[in-house]
């Protein structure tokens, strides 16, 4: 759990592999909060890197008094890393951002203003994504799974402030599989989005592959809504019905009219494509069956292994 609040604002960056924007991401960063003129903290959550991520961390945390390096005892993924840094936050509004640069530093100060129009959380619209094709593509759908399921509208990503009441919130919903973005909608918190630029990524590439875009929109959708089991069910019997109608004119073909109907292809079709439509609505109800059983297993969604602070350990 976190200590007692006793900052203004906390950064919470998730970081994989990205020995080459730590060092530039912190002192932007540095500059920009201190032209706020507020307390703050960074709080770098190392995901597994197999790069010298955590060593940079380290070293950060040593000679800057408001840098907190958490390392995780494996890859958990961005979802769980960004859960372990905001267990530990003790600002009264939080900053989530991705350690790449793409989001700058120096675009905060618009999500703040977001805040202090009256809103609980303030995302950034960002006015020309410089990413490549998959990810632009993930995003897409991602938005149309948080349409569909929060109304939420715009182009949100996951730079965002949110206050400390929605934050307290999401470290106590004990599911796992948070995803922060769906969550902070389910609480009830009242978003704006707020026009930010976007930048090529600084170092390195997008640790999104198609698989793990794949597994996140699949994720994202059965954890927030029972729409496709009710897709199934509807599905279901559409395909029923035209079996059924099939059944009938079959009937009348071969009673009725006398008309020879020819039997193996027209069958094999059928059991082919009924097959297929079992498998697909199996495999969605399964998606749902395996959520039940993460769930039930109550393993942590992430495990920290040290925090380091001032350059010191200080424990889980």
């Amino acid at each position: 759990m976190s200590e007692k609040i006793s900052k203004d604002l906390s950064v919470v960056i998730p970081v994989f592999n990205e020995e080459g924007n730590l060092e530039e991401l912190h002192q932007r960063l540095r500059q920009t909060l201190l032209a706020l003129n507020k307390s703050y903290e960074l709080i770098l959550v190392d995901d597994g890197s197999r790069d010298q991520s955590l060593q940079i961390m380290r070293r950060l945390s040593e000679k800057d008094p408001n840098v907190a390096a958490i390392t995780l005892t494996r890859n958990f993924g961005q979802h769980p890393a960004i859960a372990a840094g905001l267990s530990q936050t003790r600002g009264d509004v939080v900053v989530i951002m991705d350690a790449d640069l793409q989001n700058p530093p120096e675009e905060i100060p618009r999500l703040l203003q977001g805040l202090d129009q009256g809103y609980d959380l303030a995302f950034g619209v960002r006015k020309e994504r410089k990413d490549n094709f998959l990810r632009r593509t993930g995003s897409y759908f991602a938005v149309l799974i948080l349409r569909k399921f929060f109304g939420t509208s715009g182009n949100i990503s996951a730079f965002m402030a949110v206050r400390r009441q929605f934050v307290e919130a999401f470290n106590d919903c004990p599911e796992r599989n948070k995803f922060f973005t769906g969550l902070f909608s389910w609480l009830g918190a009242r978003s704006i989005g707020v026009e930010v630029e976007h930048s090529a990524r600084l170092s390195g590439e997008t640790h999104y592959s198609l698989r793990k875009l794949v597994q996140i929109l699949v994720t994202m959708t059965v954890s927030f809504s029972e729409y496709p089991l009710r897709l199934t069910s509807r599905l279901g019997f559409l395909v029923s019905l035209v079996g059924l109608v099939m059944a009938l004119k079959v009937v009348i073909q071969k009673f009725l009219l006398q008309v020879e109907i020819p039997g193996y292809a027209s069958i094999f079709a059928a059991v082919v494509f009924f097959g297929g439509v079992q498998l697909l609505f199996l495999g969605i109800i399964g998606e749902y069956l395996a959520r039940v059983h993460i769930e039930t297993r109550r393993r942590p969604d992430y495990l920290i292994r040290d925090i380091f602070r001032k350059g010191n350990k200080i424990g889980q």
